[in-house]
């Protein structure tokens, strides 16, 4: 089994065990920033997608001790798209 095949497997199993503690039908929007994802991606010139990621499902901790709302600010104060 693959790196991929073993993530794939263990989140078939997470997410079918959250949906069973909360059905999806019970969550609302998330509060907070939402951004465009396909408008950043249209916009002219080239555009850079950040993503805020603390752990790893095969590297395990990246960066744990960061904040990632106060990364994210940073990356977009940065020119992230």
């Amino acid at each position: 089994m693959s790196i991929l095949d073993a993530i794939i497997a263990h989140k078939v199993k997470e997410v079918a065990l959250r949906q069973s503690e909360v059905p999806l039908s019970a969550l609302g929007p998330r509060s907070g920033d939402v951004r465009d994802f396909a408008g950043a991606l249209a916009a002219p010139g080239l555009q850079v997608i950040a993503e805020v990621k603390r752990k790893s499902p095969s590297m395990g901790d990246i960066r744990s001790d960061v904040d990632p709302a106060d990364l994210a600010r940073t990356y977009a104060r940065s020119g992230a798209a």
